[in-house]
């Protein structure tokens, strides 16, 4: 349930079996853009559920979201509507 703006880069973690749910990540702050906004590459397994999110800006791997292996996103939303599988590369 966190809410990240204003940063150079948001959350870049090598996540396994974990769970990111709730977050709101803000593409443009007041006085930063982010570049990534949630990068879960290189975790050894993966197995990572997102779900529940706000992902502002565009979401696919150029708008800086990268899933990790395995991974699940779901039910995550955006301008562009309700946004379910990985984002696009």
């Amino acid at each position: 349930g966190c809410r990240f703006f204003n940063n150079n880069n948001h959350v870049i973690a090598r996540l396994n079996d974990s769970e990111v749910v709730g977050c709101r990540f803000q593409a443009q702050g007041v006085s930063k853009t982010a570049t990534t906004k949630l990068d879960l590459r290189g975790g050894a397994n993966g197995r990572n559920l997102v779900h529940q999110c706000f992902v502002g800006g565009t979401f696919s791997e150029a708008g800086g979201y990268y899933a990790g292996s395995n991974d699940e996103w779901v039910n995550n939303w955006n301008v562009g509507g309700l946004r379910h599988g990985n984002p696009a590369g």
